[in-house]
């Protein structure tokens, strides 16, 4: 079983989403306690009220306590794990309270929040309230989203390292794909702000960026790659739960339009989302992502650059600091809280003339200057910097003017003009273009993505080759964690045989499990298998460096991190935790998995990983990199 709830700060459901053996707990426990929880049905929009208040009512007591914890005690709860083996874990963004219960899921429910929480702030930035608003479409996104997320989890190791696959297609072929893209990019009106990247089946096959946007990150490349996978044809509506059933949204349902996933505006072959990203300058900035659908299981995708980077880092800058105004208890606390809010509204102040003046946005920036005034004339430097309770005029004027920014943002932000829009029938002719261009490799790519195992590269070597190479070595997976960039053979060999999907996902959660503890290289077996997990750092000639502070800090400093990049950069903050007086680009971070058939000594193990590391860019193409882990 596997579900989550988003609550706001007043408990009201913002979202829900579970699988079958979810809703099942939910209606039981609602008829427990005489209550009656209603099936989802689109056709009857009231049956979501009718289910925002029996989760309301059945998990309040649990809000209030949790809340009474974090205020009064300063110690809120992690998780509960109840007799019957249910575990709800507890996830706290800004004002929102996510809750997430398990059941022997095969997934982690910490890291299932999380990636819930990441994939919602995409879709509505800060203010996550925007899922229960509307026609309920950004909540059938989110759980289309979530299910294929799940399902891609426990069927594609990329997703469960969390890290960017790319196909390893040779030279040749990676520059016709740049090129297709390169002129797919300068075509478009806003091309030297826009991404274009064609995906195969999940799997990345090549990006290209306009001259004057910012780098995506990879995690927004995986987040926006399991978008992709809900609005494609067999997409979000193809999850499973740990157990084969099918999934169900308990929020706003699975999606029903095969292509268009019930969010943003779909033709027959265009989806069109409005997701926001990390910018140089903003945590959450405006994007517009078009999937284009070029064959089955191709997609084209291009992201376009709305450059509202200041503005709406300023919003989101103010709104975070409101919302960690509530937890702030010491006067250093708050004033830093003071001096992100003041930061933020200036930013906003001083970039309003980029703003589009519609009458709405004239109104809510006069009354965000005035509040922010009436503020100042309370002195509220002083009253938050003095550690005595603030004056019940300042709390009231702070909360106003936090529901002032939300608004603020969500006409900002959300509500664009159509002109930034690109028509769909300009969308298809470049679809159409990529198909032509694209034609004679389309068997290629589509066998490439079933198994990136028989791929030849620049030295004429193949993953299937390389790991003849290694008695025994049944499978590897090395990450350049600088990049997040992942080179590994497919887990579903094209003969059939030996899957190793579970058997890795397993791997994978062990490893994750000791790495967390401050455990980086580790080697362990079972009846079948040899397993070795190393994770070791370099400076940028290659040379191997010893972490000059334990791993174990960062578990001390955030107990709730989990290793990945989808929530939030786990190996950078490991880097900055072990290495705090080198600046990031000085410091390189590598990960290697190794998968053995039966018993195998310790000392082959580690002579065995050196070499993958030494030899890998054979495969991957990637510069070698030295691996010291004695």
């Amino acid at each position: 079983m596997l579900g989550v709830i988003i609550f706001d700060r007043l408990n009201d459901v913002m979202f829900s989403h579970g699988d079958e053996k979810f809703e099942e707990h939910i209606r039981c426990m609602a008829a427990r306690n005489g209550l009656f929880y209603p099936a989802y049905s689109d056709t009857m929009p009231e049956t979501r009220g009718e289910r925002a208040d029996v989760l309301l009512q059945l998990f309040s007591p649990f809000l209030a306590s949790q809340r009474i914890m974090a205020m009064e005690f300063r110690d809120p709860y992690s998780e509960v794990e109840c007799e019957d083996g249910l575990v709800m874990v507890f996830h706290e963004y800004l004002t929102y309270q996510c809750l997430c219960l398990s059941r022997h899921s095969t997934l982690s429910p910490r890291k299932y929040v999380s990636a819930a929480v990441s994939l919602a702030k995409l879709l509505c930035g800060p203010v996550l309230s925007r899922l229960k608003s509307g026609d309920g479409s950004l909540s059938q996104m989110l759980s289309a989203m979530l299910m294929s997320y799940c399902q891609l989890q426990r069927s594609n190791q990329a997703y469960h390292v969390e890290a960017v696959e790319r196909l390893i297609i040779g030279d040749q072929v990676q520059n016709k794909m740049v090129s297709v893209l390169q002129r797919v990019v300068a075509s478009l009106p806003s091309g030297s702000r826009s991404h274009a990247f064609l995906t195969v089946e999940g799997t990345l096959v090549s990006l290209y960026s306009g001259r004057h946007v910012a780098e995506l990150s990879p995690a927004a490349v995986l987040s926006l790659l399991v978008l992709v996978h809900a609005v494609s044809p067999r997409g979000g509506a193809a999850g499973t739960d740990s157990s084969g059933d099918p999934e169900v949204s308990s929020g706003g349902g699975p999606a029903s339009d095969p292509d268009g996933g019930g969010g943003g505006r779909a033709d027959s072959q265009v989806h069109e989302e409005l997701c926001f990203l990390s910018a140089s300058r903003s945590p959450l900035s405006p994007y517009l992502v078009y999937v284009v659908h070029i064959w089955s299981g191709t997609a084209l995708v291009i992201v376009s650059d709305l450059c509202m980077t200041d503005v709406s880092g300023g919003l989101c800058e103010a709104i975070e600091s409101l919302a960690r105004y509530q937890q702030a208890v010491t006067p250093f606390q708050r004033d830093q809280v003071y001096a992100h809010l003041k930061h933020g509204l200036m930013a906003l102040f001083s970039c309003a003339k980029q703003i589009r003046h519609s009458p709405e946005v004239r109104s809510l920036l006069s009354r965000l200057q005035s509040q922010w005034d009436q503020l100042r004339r309370l002195r509220v430097d002083a009253a938050l910097c003095s550690g005595r309770p603030v004056p019940p005029p300042v709390d009231q004027g702070l909360a106003t003017l936090s529901r002032t920014l939300e608004a603020a943002f969500e006409a900002v932000c959300h509500v664009l003009p159509e002109r930034v829009t690109l028509p769909a029938g300009q969308l298809l002719q470049r679809a159409e273009t990529v198909q032509r261009e694209l034609s004679d490799y389309r068997s290629f790519l589509l066998a490439r993505a079933v198994s990136n195992a028989t791929v030849e590269t620049r030295s004429h070597l193949n993953i299937s080759r390389y790991l003849d190479n290694f008695p025994d070595l049944v499978h590897f997976i090395y990450v350049d964690r600088s990049v997040h960039l992942m080179t590994a053979p497919s887990t579903r060999p094209p003969d059939g045989r030996h899957d190793l999907t579970d058997t890795v996902r397993k791997m994978i959660d062990l490893a994750y499990q000791y790495l967390r503890e401050g455990h980086m290289s580790i080697i362990w077996r079972d009846q079948r298998y040899s397993y070795g997990h190393f994770l070791w750092f370099e400076d940028a000639m290659g040379n191997p460096q010893k972490a000059r502070e334990s791993p174990r800090r960062l578990k001390a400093l955030y107990a709730d991190w989990q290793p990945g990049i989808l929530a939030r950069d786990y190996f950078s903050a490991l880097v900055a935790v072990c290495f705090p007086e080198a600046a990031p680009e000085e410091v390189r971070c590598y990960q290697l998995f190794l998968v053995h058939r039966g018993p195998v000594q310790s000392d082959r193990v580690l002579q065995q990983s050196q070499q993958i590391a030494k030899t890998v860019w054979e495969v991957s193409g990637a510069a070698a990199t030295p691996l010291d882990l004695l």
